[in-house]
């Protein structure tokens, strides 16, 4: 699969392990993919697939935090200008 944003996965791996719950955990990336393999073992893959909604999300979100241009007539159009 390959996510119709532009994102790009972490593989993180933890650098030592914190004494106590208290202690900060520290991560490095170890590695970075832009695309990866999912399957189900039951079943065909589908659009209801918990990644599938995870990607449309992750789609969603960026649209959602874009930034607005404000000569923009569908702008205009939110806010009555």
């Amino acid at each position: 699969m390959k996510p119709n944003c532009a994102s790009v996965g972490l593989v993180l791996r933890e650098q030592g392990m914190a004494a106590t719950e208290d202690q900060d955990r520290v991560l490095r990336v170890d590695r970075q993919f832009s695309s990866f393999t999912a399957w189900n073992l039951d079943k065909p893959p589908s659009a209801d697939d918990k990644i599938n909604k995870t990607l449309q999300w992750l789609a969603l979100a960026k649209a959602l935090h874009r930034p607005v241009d404000e000569d923009s007539s569908s702008q205009r159009s939110v806010t009555g200008k």
